[in-house]
């Protein structure tokens, strides 16, 4: 896979992805547990988990998308089996699973620094035109 930097994501920046590696149908991110966020008794929120989930399993379409398209998440699914913790690095992997004309299914999962799995994951991307960049600045 070949190593990006997330500066053009704010969001993955905000989130605080340490790093994330993209290839063909793939993606990889590290994610530092840290106190924003966190729920109550030190555990990352499971809202944030899923938030980082989406985001790697969206990035894993992205040399997949059309020419002058981005993808969105139309479908998101998430289960639970351990809680992330406060300090933990965790490593998220998303595959595509299906790639159509319009949509593409991606799986994937997210384990802590013992490689023991925290959740795992599935989404339906929908290939929609990319926003004028004159659009995406009046929002």
């Amino acid at each position: 896979m070949s190593k990006k930097v997330l500066s053009s994501s704010p969001f993955n920046n905000f989130v605080g992805c340490e790093e994330f590696d993209l290839d063909h149908g793939c993606a990889k991110m590290k994610v530092r547990v840290e106190p924003h966020l966190l729920r109550s008794h030190g555990l990352m929120h499971g809202g944030a988990l899923a938030t980082i989930l989406d985001s790697c399993l969206g990035m894993a379409s992205a040399k997949l998308v059309p020419e002058g398209y981005i993808s969105l998440t139309v479908q998101l699914n998430i289960n639970f089996t351990r809680p992330a913790k406060e300090g933990q690095l965790v490593t998220v992997q998303a595959d595509i699973v299906h790639q159509g004309s319009k949509t593409a299914v991606s799986q994937g999962a997210i384990y802590n620094e013992e490689d023991r799995l925290i959740a795992t994951g599935s989404a339906t991307l929908m290939f929609v035109p990319a926003p004028k960049e004159a659009d995406h600045k009046k929002t």
